[in-house]
């Protein structure tokens, strides 16, 4: 999920997580890949360095909702509370609400 090209993943997110306007959304599943998100995230930046692109398919799992509003604030206050390799998502505006919240 996290090193996938961008509408490929978009494709398989909507298939799999579904979408609450057209009543498919999945909690469940959304659940699960944030979790698993904020897992590898974590575990990847122990031993490499978080570049700006890394940055970018965070901002825009979270922008596109995949995961619903609770899911994204978690998944940002995680990421920065792990520690400083994640601090930079601080200077993404759109991402603030969740980390000042």
């Amino acid at each position: 999920m996290m090193n996938a090209a961008n509408e490929t993943l978009r494709t398989k997110l909507r298939e799999v997580v579904g979408s609450t306007n057209l009543g498919t959304y999945r909690a469940d599943i959304a659940s699960v890949l944030c979790t698993r998100a904020i897992n590898y995230s974590v575990t990847f930046s122990e031993k490499n360095k978080i570049e700006k692109d890394y940055l970018d398919r965070i901002e825009m799992l979270i922008m596109e909702d995949y995961f619903g509003a609770d899911l994204n604030y978690h998944m940002v206050k995680s990421l920065f509370a792990c520690g400083q390799k994640f601090k930079m998502l601080t200077l993404r505006q759109t991402l603030t609400k969740y980390i000042i919240a």
